[in-house]
């Protein structure tokens, strides 16, 4: 199944971002930075972006990318391991 990168701005004081949370833990997932994580879905980014820009402000920004091999991980044992499993060629 296809893995997308979802990362969005996330550094506006007092800015409330649960519900965006949400919807992306709805889907097997694995946090790679604060803001940014790796999502598995059948779904097209355009699809994924339509879905979650309704937990955006006007000024706030998201990206939805297809994540493919060959990637390099620095730091995160844990998304090194998830990214490592799930991402096929």
């Amino acid at each position: 199944m296809p893995l997308l990168l979802v990362t969005f701005d996330s550094d506006k004081p007092g800015q409330e971002y649960s519900n965006l949370l949400d919807q992306i833990k709805s889907y097997s997932n694995v946090r790679l930075s604060k803001s940014s994580y790796a999502i598995i879905t059948d779904k097209t980014p355009g699809m994924v972006c339509e879905e979650m820009k309704q937990y955006l402000d006007i000024d706030d920004a998201i990206f939805i990318i297809n994540l493919k091999r060959p990637y390099e991980v620095f730091g995160s044992k844990l998304a090194a391991d998830w990214l490592k499993k799930e991402l096929r060629d």
